[in-house]
């Protein structure tokens, strides 16, 4: 499993369309995360047809392997 993770980075990926999203299988964010950045992602991800999915912030840190990850995560 291959994870990016940061707003910019999942933003890009999100934005980079069908090439771009056809590997990213659904987006996590962390379960107190719930400003505009986060928004705008997860409204593009449903449009795309991305999953998203809410976790605790432990659980993004473990995913992740780093707590730099700004709440946002793609799979």
């Amino acid at each position: 499993m291959r994870i990016i993770y940061g707003i910019n980075p999942v933003t890009e990926a999100l934005k980079a369309g069908p090439e771009g999203i056809r590997g990213i299988e659904k987006i996590l964010v962390s379960a107190g995360r719930a400003d505009a950045k986060a928004g705008a992602i997860i409204k593009t991800a449903e449009a795309k047809a991305v999953a998203v999915q809410r976790i605790s912030p432990d659980e993004l840190d473990t995913l992740t392997g780093t707590i730099k990850h700004q709440g946002i995560a793609a799979v």
